[in-house]
């Protein structure tokens, strides 16, 4: 909010890519895109190149640690959903 308690417009940019070949809507291949400290690090770059601000993230892992992509994204001003 800014101070004068209007709420403050957020765009969403950004790219969906997606593939599916079962009924749940994950692939049969399934891995965790926000477990994966490192494979966050490695794009991060990348989204920010395409100036993107939020990422939608399909499926996750509930019993896996998100912790550190989280982090990654949220102090580079991206947006998880």
């Amino acid at each position: 909010m800014n101070p004068r308690g209007a709420l403050i417009p957020l765009t969403v940019v950004g790219v969906v890519v997606a593939s599916a070949d079962n009924p749940f809507g994950e692939p049969s291949s399934f891995i965790d895109p926000l477990s994966l400290p490192e494979a966050c690090q490695r794009d991060l770059p990348f989204l920010q190149q395409l100036a993107v601000n939020t990422i939608r993230v399909y499926s996750v892992n509930s019993s896996l640690n998100h912790d550190q992509c989280m982090s990654t994204f949220s102090n580079a001003g991206i947006y998880a959903m």
